[in-house]
């Protein structure tokens, strides 16, 4: 039946009719628009708490890989925080993550001074139309929180310090209402939300009705206009946090020839998975910069390219961003993915390689401590690399059948979700149409007065 046709048939029926013709041509719930995801929504069926499609086979694994990148990320966060008093609690409860989303929520203001370009002796002059991909730092970040308990400040200074924990912090300083934070650079700006998000994520999915969120970063109203529903108590939450960075007070100087200003994205509309305001804040102050000399942060790395600058949480951790262009980016950041075997031996070899090119005897060095000669250069890296992935070793066939096993679970749990949907829509196109073909309801005969 076309939906052309359907007003004819009843217009109260129609939406409902319009929703069972595209479940029919293979639309799944996320796919039908807002008409479709209002309909549902006043029968408490949200987009975030239904089963996404897994897709193909190949997709799933790599969505999964990245799945498990960020669950890393939060068993390791946990591990750490645990042994912070302020946190114990929320580690043991499981809310580990909400428990640093309030903490950053009460950050009215970020200020960054001197926002800069690193440079170091090593870099070597700019090819035409190469990127510059070198650090972008500020020498000191000031957050301020606004009204809250008394140790607001110093919570907040101990979430910073656990949080970007690694071989390089500088020590935050604590005042009554602010934290100031010494040489925080771009990577870890997107440490922070990455971290927290990954926190956030884990309790969504072990709620008794586990919550989704679309995988691609973009704020509230782009969902909206997109047909993604929410329940009301997790939409208050998330327009509470719009709120919030929209009167987020952002001051910065720049050391930089011309005069520039933070950058705003999404009319100044917060992206929906960096959950506290001052996260999207401060990569706005670093935006600043990072649009003037990459031409837009679609181009900016998803993590410290220095491994030992990375914080502790994110040890081990490989992930990337691939390209898009600079329209799409304004929408939101490009969705990072875990790197693939192929770009992990390549990685490997072109780090030993650097290393030689830059530093020959420290390179000759680590090669030789690794048992390999200069010929190797870091060949026995890539060897055992490959040996722990090839689909010929253990662990890589035992990860392959649980991959496979996982993604027909969640094909078996999206299918079973869209029946349970497709019922509901028969079960509201029948009482609409049955109802409409009833005779209209006659009073009852008044009493009569006779005696």
């Amino acid at each position: 039946m076309s939906p052309e046709n359907l007003p004819a048939i009843n217009p109260a029926a129609a939406g409902w009719i319009e929703i069972q013709y595209r479940r029919e041509a293979g639309a799944s719930v996320h796919e039908l628009g807002v008409a479709g995801a209002t309909l549902l929504m006043e029968h408490e069926v949200y987009t975030t708490e239904i089963t996404r499609d897994p897709g193909t086979f190949r997709q799933f694994q790599q969505d999964r890989r990245l799945e498990e990148a960020h669950e890393q990320i939060a068993a390791n966060a946990n591990e750490r925080f645990a042994h912070i008093p302020e946190f114990r609690e929320a580690v043991a409860e499981k809310r580990l993550g909400s428990a640093l989303v309030d903490v950053f929520a009460s950050v009215t203001k970020v200020e960054a001074y001197n926002v800069h370009i690193r440079e170091n002796p090593d870099d070597e002059p700019l090819e035409e139309g190469e990127i510059d991909h070198r650090t972008v730092v500020a020498d000191n970040t000031i957050w301020t929180v606004g009204e809250g308990p008394d140790n607001a400040a110093t919570k907040l200074s101990i979430a910073l310090g656990g949080l970007l924990h690694s071989y390089n912090t500088q020590p935050t300083v604590v005042t009554e209402s602010s934290v100031l934070f010494r040489e925080l650079n771009e990577h870890q700006a997107r440490s922070l939300a990455r971290i927290v998000g990954a926190l956030v994520v884990q309790e969504y999915r072990e709620q008794t009705v586990a919550v989704t969120l679309p995988r691609e970063k973009r704020s509230l109203p782009h969902w909206d206009e997109h047909g993604e529903t929410f329940r009301p108590t997790l939409r208050e939450q998330l327009e509470r946090a719009d709120q919030r960075y929209q009167s987020l007070q952002k001051v910065a100087s720049y050391h930089y020839p011309e005069q520039l200003s933070p950058v705003s994205r999404e009319d100044d509309h917060l992206i929906v998975n960096d959950f506290a305001p001052s996260f999207q804040g401060i990569r706005d102050i670093f935006n600043g910069l990072i649009h003037k000399v990459r031409g837009g942060s679609h181009h900016n790395k998803e993590q410290d390219p220095d491994e030992t600058a990375r914080p502790f949480i994110e040890e081990g951790i490989e992930l990337k961003r691939d390209a898009v262009s600079a329209e799409e980016e304004w929408k939101g950041p490009p969705t990072s993915r875990a790197l693939t075997f192929l770009e992990k031996m390549a990685m490997t070899g072109t780090e030993t390689l650097e290393g030689v090119k830059k530093r020959p005897g420290r390179a000759l060095l680590r090669v030789a401590g690794k048992g390999v000669g200069l010929a190797g250069l870091g060949l026995l890296d890539l060897g055992l690399k490959a040996a722990e992935y090839s689909p010929h070793t253990t662990k890589a066939g035992k990860q392959l059948a649980d991959d496979i096993r996982e993604w027909k679970k969640r094909k078996a749990a999206f299918e079973a979700d869209h029946r349970r949907i497709d019922m509901l829509v028969e079960r509201q196109i029948l009482d609409i149409l049955v109802n409409a073909n009833r005779p209209p309801h006659e009073p009852d005969e008044p009493p009569s007065d006779a005696t």
